[in-house]
C-alpha cells in the first residue's frame, strides 16, 4: 500500500470518528439543552385533534391540554379539567405504553384548576420519572409542571409533553 493511500485511509477514519462524536454530542445537546418547536408539532396534530374532541365526552371548554410523546411524534391524550390520567404499562391506564421499562401504573398527570397548572405524579414506578438528567421526581407527590416543559418515564426513555391548549 502507497504512503498515499495510508495517509487517506487515515484521514477518512479520523474523520469518521469527528463526525460520530460530534453526532454524539449533538444528539446528548438535543436530549437535554435544545428546545422543541412546539407550536410545528401541535400544528401537525390538528386533524387528530378535532377527531378526538368529537369522541370525547368533555365538552371544548373542559379540553385543557394535550399529551404526546415526544419520541414517537405522537398524540397520546386530551387532557381535561376534570379527572386525571394514569399512564402505565397496564391495559387498565388511560394511557397504555407497551415497554417493559415501564411500570404497571407509572405515573399520573392532571390540572389544578384553583392553580391553572398541570402537574404529574410518579406513582412509585421501579425506574422512576424525570425532568432531565439527574433531575428524578420524588413519588407520590404532584409536581407542577409547564406547557412545554419535557419529562421523561423510566430513565429518559420516552419523553413526554404537555401542551396547554389555546
Amino acid at each position: 500500500m502507497s504512503a498515499t493511500a495510508k495517509f487517506s485511509f487515515a484521514g477518512v477514519a479520523l474523520a469518521l470518528a469527528l463526525v460520530t462524536v460530534g453526532y454524539i454530542v449533538n444528539r446528548r445537546q438535543t436530549a437535554w439543552t435544545r428546545g422543541i418547536d412546539l407550536k410545528e408539532m401541535l400544528m401537525t396534530d390538528d386533524a387528530l385533534i378535532e377527531q378526538l374532541l368529537k369522541r370525547s365526552r368533555f365538552g371544548d371548554q373542559q379540553i385543557v391540554g394535550y399529551l404526546k410523546d415526544v419520541k414517537a411524534k405522537r398524540l397520546l391524550s386530551l387532557i381535561n379539567n376534570q379527572q386525571s390520567l394514569v399512564l402505565g404499562r397496564n391495559s387498565n391506564c388511560n394511557v397504555c405504553i407497551d415497554d417493559d421499562v415501564v411500570s404497571g401504573e407509572h405515573l399520573e398527570l392532571g390540572y389544578d384548576q384553583e392553580k391553572q397548572q398541570f402537574w404529574i405524579k410518579d406513582l412509585d414506578s421501579t425506574n422512576g420519572s424525570w425532568f432531565g438528567h439527574g433531575q428524578e421526581l420524588a413519588a407520590q407527590r404532584n409536581t407542577p409542571v409547564q406547557s412545554g416543559q419535557l419529562f421523561y418515564l423510566a430513565n429518559q426513555n420516552h419523553p413526554l409533553v404537555i401542551i396547554e391548549k389555546k
